[in-house]
């Protein structure tokens, strides 16, 4: 597998999302790190943001 940019952010959300899930974060982390990361490639995660917000 390539890394590329989206992959990392796959890989770093997920991370995120699950530290999430066990109250190790806050989803104001997740929601920062969407925001800050959805500003360098807003294009490409338009699809992928939604459900990933559904999911914290």
């Amino acid at each position: 597998m390539t890394i590329n940019s989206y992959n990392l952010f796959l890989l770093i959300t997920d991370l995120l999302v699950r530290a999430s899930q066990r109250k190790e974060i806050t989803s104001a982390v997740v929601n920062r790190f969407l925001y800050e990361f959805s500003l360098i490639r807003s294009f490409e995660l338009i699809t992928v943001v939604k459900p990933i917000k559904a999911a914290i």
